[in-house]
């Protein structure tokens, strides 16, 4: 007797991942944004965090708890979607905009919990952190999340 798992079912959940040509870091749309992996990031997020090795089924689980905790600490840099148009494009912002992050080109970031990560930024010089953008989901390369997809659907 052979048994079928349905996704979903039992509390399993089906996990993408990126082939690893399309792992990479590129400017993004906008100065001040990177594009890593098909997220945009603000160009302040710290440079140890950038290129981030791939989840391994075969790591203990000391070493998968790390590397989440990694990949954790990259996700307050990143770009959220704002709104949804009519026409399919998403209007991003940036991570101090967002409340992700402290910074101080945007005072009002600076309000904010001493618990979030205050960027590097130099007062005065231009960065990503406070930026946004729109963009065409037609024209760059998702993140194969399913929980960011979600968060894209029109409410």
């Amino acid at each position: 007797m052979r048994a079928s798992i349905r996704p979903g079912a039992e509390h399993i959940k089906q996990q993408f991942d990126l082939h690893p040509k399309q792992r990479r870091v590129e400017s993004g749309p906008v100065p001040g944004t990177l594009q890593i992996d098909g997220a945009f990031y603000s160009d302040a997020l710290p440079e140890e965090l950038r290129d981030l090795p791939t989840r391994n089924w075969r790591s203990t689980m000391e070493a998968k708890v790390a590397l989440s905790k990694r990949y954790e600490e990259r996700r307050p840099y990143e770009y959220r979607p704002f709104s949804h148009k009519a026409n399919g494009k998403y209007r991003m912002r940036g991570p101090a905009w967002t409340g992700q992050v402290r910074c101080v080109n945007h005072p009002e970031s600076m309000r904010g919990s001493l618990n979030r990560p205050t960027t590097n930024c130099r007062r005065g010089t231009k960065c990503g952190c406070d930026g946004t953008f729109t963009i065409d989901p037609n024209t760059w390369e998702s993140r194969p999340d399913i929980a960011w997809r979600e968060l894209q659907q029109p409410t």
